[in-house]
């Protein structure tokens, strides 16, 4: 249900912080989302950057709802 509301979500990052997933548009299984600057460090500079993360999604689609849930989505989308 979350990845058809859009619904922002957290994750931990490798160095322990709260990252903000902002979701702005539905989620399906070939949605990519790119957070700058909170990926690894590269190191080979002479000033050490970060590099992205890149979150992709497996999504599991239900495979049988009810009539009610039906009719829930029907209203909704």
């Amino acid at each position: 249900m979350e990845a058809l509301i859009a619904k922002p979500f957290t994750i931990k990052s490798l160095d322990d912080r709260e990252l903000l997933v902002p979701i702005t548009d539905i989620i399906n299984p070939e949605t990519v989302i790119k957070l700058e600057e909170e990926g690894m460090i590269k190191e080979d500079r002479l000033q050490p950057l970060k590099g992205n993360l890149y979150i992709s999604f497996h999504i599991t689609f239900p495979t049988f709802i009810t009539l009610d849930d039906k009719k829930i989505l029907q209203q909704i989308l």
